[in-house]
């Protein structure tokens, strides 16, 4: 069994930002009314501060913030509100040494829910342990690894 705690982002929130900004930079050349764009601004702006709040600063009642490998494949993700939820993990996790993406399908919900696991939001250790076992144990499951990695 291993327990990885999270905890907030900065590379994360970093990467978001970056991210969000450079989709609204995309709506500067557009040949589109002002209202139009401002408004697919505004929705942006919505975005990042959503995904900053409950992926990279983990503030969210609903973020997750601990995942639990247990034996036999199983797995469980705790939300910041304390609750404990079993899940399955999806064959399109994405583990590689700087990011790790683990996509969850959770017992009692239809939308898979995603935890994204980067160098400064989790023990080194703890996060080397979790690379590992998802590439050789949790592996036969669908997990994948980084093509340049082997």
């Amino acid at each position: 069994m291993l327990r990885v705690h999270l905890k907030p982002s900065r590379y994360l929130a970093v990467a978001l930002t970056v991210a969000h900004a450079g989709a609204a930079a995309v709506l500067i050349p557009l040949s589109m009314p002002l209202w139009a764009k401002l408004a697919i601004a505004a929705a942006i702006g919505a975005s990042l501060l959503q995904t900053l709040w409950g992926k990279a600063l983990l503030k969210s009642r609903t973020s997750l913030v601990a995942v639990e490998l247990r034996g036999a494949g199983g797995l469980a993700v705790q939300t910041r509100n304390g609750q404990w939820h079993d899940a399955r993990l999806l064959g399109t996790t994405y583990v590689a040494p700087l990011l790790t993406v683990l996509n969850l399908k959770l017992s009692e919900r239809v939308i898979a829910r995603h935890v994204v696991i980067v160098p400064d939001n989790a023990d080194a250790d703890d996060f080397r342990r979790l690379r590992v076992l998802l590439r050789w144990v949790y592996g036969k499951s669908g997990a994948r690894s980084d093509p340049q990695k082997g």
